[in-house]
Parts: C-alpha cells; sequence; structure tokens
C-alpha cells in the first residue's frame, strides 16, 4: 500500500513540472498503479474464494451426528401427619391416598449435531401419558440452535427461554427435589417453563468481559400451542456477573400485556461454589422475584382493570454441601435444605407460604442417585376451604440418567 501512496505522489508531481519526461514518467506511474490495484483485487477475490471453498467443503464433509439419552425420576411418598395426602395436599375423609409410588419423569431427550456450528435439540416427556389429557403434554423441547461462538449463540423453537436462574438448568441437575414454589407461580403466569419463542444469548468471558447474557422474546402461553392467543409477546432478559471466581449473580426482567394491560415481573440471584476441602463443595442459591400473577388472575376471571390486584413475591436460599467418596460404588453424598417465602397475593389476601425442604442424597455412579426428602409446608392462615394448611410429608426418590 505505501508503494502504490509513493507512486500515485510521484504522478501529481509530474503533472506540477509539466515536462514530457513527467507525462511519460505518468504514464509509466498510472500503469504500475493500475496493474498493482489489480494484484491487489486478484488476491483478495483468491483469499475470499479460499475461505469461502474452506467453509462450504467443511460443510460438505461434516458427518451429522445425534445422541439419545433416558432420563427418569420416581419414587414412594407419603404423608408425615394427618389430613396430608400423598403429594402434600391438605385433604379430608380420605378423598386421596396418603402414600403413592409415582412416577414424575420419563425424559427421552435427543441431541443432533447438524454442522459444525448448528444444533437440534429433542425432549419428550413419556410419563405424561399417564394422564387423560394429554393436550399440550409430553413435547418439553424442540429446538434449533445456531452457535456462532461462546458469545453469540441463537436458539428457535420450544424451549426454555432463560429467565430466572432455574431455568438455565435441568431438574437433573437441581439442589432439592423440584423447582421452587415461585418457579411454579412464574411458570403458570408464563414468565418461565417451557415456551415457543427465539433467544440469543452467550458468553463473553473470552472477550475479556466478564457477564453472560440472555435475551429473548417469546409467545407467553406455555408448551405446544399452535398459535400465539394475541399478537403481543412476552420479552424477557437476563444478564449475569461472573467476575468473581465461584460466584456467579444475575438480574432478570421481562414485560409482556395481557388483555393490553402492561405487565411485568423481575428476579435477581446467586450461585456459589467453593471447594471446602479435596473432598468437601460447598454450593448455595439464592433468588428473590416478584411481580404479576398472571396464573392466579386468569383462574380468578380477573379482567384487565384489576390485573394490578395479582401481584406475588417468592425467595428462597439453598445451601449444599457435597462429600466426594473414595468408594467404587458410592461417588458423592449431598446435603441440602432450602428455605422458601412466597406470597402468592401481596394485595388480596396476603398469607405467606413458609416451605423448608431437607434432603440427603447419594450419588451412585454417574448414572443413579437416590435422595430422602421432607418437605414441611406452613401458613401464616390456614385457610381449610382453599386447601391452605400446614403439612409435612416424604419422598423416597430415585433418579436414572443415561
Amino acid at each position: 500500500m505505501k508503494r502504490i501512496l509513493y507512486l500515485r505522489l510521484a504522478f501529481l508531481c509530474s503533472i506540477l513540472l509539466g515536462t514530457v519526461q513527467g507525462q511519460e514518467t505518468s504514464k509509466i506511474s498510472t500503469e504500475v498503479v493500475g496493474q498493482e490495484e489489480i494484484k491487489i483485487i486478484s488476491r483478495n477475490q483468491e483469499n475470499e474464494e479460499v475461505t469461502s471453498n474452506s467453509l462450504l467443503n467443511s460443510i460438505q464433509t461434516y458427518k451429522p451426528h445425534g445422541k439419545f439419552g433416558f432420563f427418569l425420576i420416581g419414587g414412594y411418598s407419603f404423608g408425615l401427619n394427618d389430613h396430608t395426602s400423598a403429594t402434600g395436599k391438605y385433604i379430608e375423609n380420605d378423598e386421596e391416598a396418603s402414600n403413592n409410588f409415582y412416577l414424575k419423569y420419563a425424559r427421552v431427550n435427543g441431541a443432533f449435531q447438524i454442522t459444525p456450528k448448528i444444533k437440534a435439540n429433542l425432549l419428550l416427556n413419556l410419563a405424561d401419558f399417564q394422564r387423560e389429557d394429554l393436550s399440550r403434554r409430553v413435547l418439553e423441547i424442540a429446538s434449533v440452535t445456531y452457535a456462532h461462538d461462546k458469545a453469540f449463540n441463537v436458539k428457535v423453537g420450544q424451549f426454555r427461554p432463560y429467565f430466572g436462574i432455574e431455568d438455565t438448568y435441568g431438574i437433573a441437575n437441581h439442589k432439592s427435589y423440584t423447582w421452587s414454589n415461585a418457579y411454579s407461580v412464574m411458570g403458570n403466569s408464563q414468565w418461565q417453563s417451557f415456551q415457543m419463542g427465539v433467544s440469543i444469548y452467550g458468553d463473553l468471558n473470552e472477550n475479556n468481559i466478564p457477564i453472560k447474557y440472555y435475551l429473548n422474546a417469546y409467545n407467553g402461553n406455555g408448551k405446544n400451542r399452535i398459535t400465539d392467543n394475541d399478537s403481543n409477546k412476552n420479552l424477557s432478559s437476563r444478564l449475569v456477573l461472573t467476575a468473581i471466581p465461584g460466584v456467579e449473580i444475575g438480574a432478570n426482567y421481562a414485560f409482556a400485556k395481557h388483555l393490553e394491560e402492561d405487565v411485568n415481573a423481575a428476579a435477581f440471584d446467586f450461585k456459589t461454589s467453593h471447594g471446602l476441602s479435596s473432598q468437601l463443595a460447598l454450593n448455595t442459591e439464592f433468588s428473590y422475584a416478584f411481580g404479576h400473577n398472571i396464573g392466579d388472575a386468569i383462574r380468578q376471571g380477573i379482567t384487565n382493570e384489576f390485573i394490578d390486584d395479582y401481584k406475588f413475591r417468592g425467595w428462597y436460599f439453598i445451601p449444599e454441601l457435597v462429600l466426594a467418596m473414595n468408594s467404587p460404588h458410592i461417588q458423592s453424598l449431598e446435603l441440602s435444605c432450602r428455605y422458601e417465602s412466597l406470597y402468592t397475593n401481596l394485595e388480596e389476601d396476603k398469607n405467606k407460604r413458609t416451605t423448608i425442604t431437607p434432603m440427603i442424597g447419594m450419588n451412585i455412579g454417574n448414572n443413579f442417585k437416590t435422595s430422602l426428602v421432607v418437605i414441611i409446608d406452613q401458613y401464616d392462615k390456614e385457610q381449610p376451604t382453599n386447601g391452605l394448611m400446614d403439612t409435612t410429608w416424604m419422598q423416597l426418590q430415585l433418579q436414572f440418567n443415561y
């Protein structure tokens, strides 16, 4: 490039001198410059062709591959006090069993790498076939992801849209026996859980920016809906700060329209992971969420002018100790206790629900886990007519992953 610049300067000087010799030199210079430009353009075209051909060849020679997996959760549950069913509900006159063998998840999952940057995921819960009504069930995830690099990914289809910490991992990696009470409220209000939409997300740590980001747009009707019920979409975002080793701090916000009224939800969370010794680790997780309880408003037939009267607030904290075992059969022991506080309605009937869930688990190899769980539910104001009563029940849970 410097040579081209010098030749162009020489050409301008020759014009100013106005000599015949200068004119001849300028012609030669122009020809040389033109030749150099042609050579540079040709080299750039060759490089572009080589790059595009290499990319095309890599895609053409790539062999798509995939794998299937199976995941199961089931066990035995029973009430520990009077009028408590096997599912933890308050019952009268024995209308439900107080003990029960159960199957909650029988999931078949598939992961398929189509090209080096495109993959598809499928998740089915075969345990849903136990239910009489299969509408909007069985199919949980059906998505395609384009992974440009760690910093930029695009996912479309049906999946969990990364709002709140519990949307970022599956039940197999949970520190307790199931999702939190606040997560259930947000799922019923279509802020969380399986949705149809698109997500753009990435991890910027390789660019020396200690942030993970998630931007989501989805119908807000839950899973397995053929069409949206209105023209509005739920929009949500999640930012995670990873500046401190072993600590992740998340902030979440979502907004939408319900019956043409503005509704929203927000959540803040953190998780930590620290090794206390060569065999003992301490993990913690905290989440605080609040917003419109749309699910409750819909169940009670509330019109749009009263939607602001239905708001929830909930939080939980769960510490977990993991002890690695020097055993050929037992991989590790886990001890956790989740403490939850939830108001399903802050305006109309402020009745706090407190849930304490101690759990001890044992991981046998890499694929099998057994847990003993006690669930203690307490209400500030017991309401027998609504089934809001103090209950205590227990589960022996088995988890298999292959």
